[in-house]
């Protein structure tokens, strides 16, 4: 089992998701990166995969990249795991890390997540999404996402406050 992310193979209806788009929740890089509510959910939940549905979400997010960015290394505090499917992607790649010995973490209340400097860092997973990717992720290890150019990168994401090794758990129980 990898622990940083896991892909699933789980089909989504073509549509554009992007229309789900409701109220911004939260901004980060001077609105670079953007959470926003999603509207019409019971519409949304009705055009899931039925295996989402299975298991009990904390909330649904639409996820935007709006350019060129530098998501440093961190830790997502107040959410353990989630399910992120990418509907437009673009060439932004998450980076995992580990550790070494003398990494500390810097708590930010604004950004709502640990961040790490990289020097204490070991990079030791890397993927690139593609459109209609699926994947698990342990949002409690260490990650960074890496956005050269000006495209619009989006995609849902399902958040847990349950720990990533159940979410696989009951994801292979079903």
């Amino acid at each position: 089992m990898n622990k940083f992310y896991t892909k699933l193979n789980i089909s989504f209806q073509d549509y554009d998701y992007s229309s789900f788009k409701g109220d911004l929740y939260h901004q980060y890089d001077g609105g670079v990166l953007a959470y926003y509510k999603i509207k019409n959910e019971l519409q949304l939940r009705s055009m899931l995969p039925k295996v989402l549905n299975k298991i009990s979400f904390f909330i649904i997010k639409l996820v935007e990249i709006t350019g060129p960015t530098v998501i440093p290394p961190h830790k997502d505090y107040g959410l353990n795991a989630s399910i992120n499917f990418y509907f437009k992607p673009t060439i932004a790649e998450t980076l995992w890390y580990d550790e070494k010995q003398q990494a500390k973490e810097n708590l930010s209340h604004e950004e709502k997540t640990n961040i790490y400097k990289e020097k204490d860092l070991i990079l030791v997973d890397r993927f690139i999404a593609s459109v209609n990717d699926c994947f698990v992720f342990n949002n409690s290890q260490i990650h960074s996402v890496l956005q050269i150019n000006n495209s619009v990168r989006q995609f849902l994401q399902f958040q847990y406050n349950i720990p990533y090794e159940q979410i696989l758990e009951k994801l292979n129980d079903l």
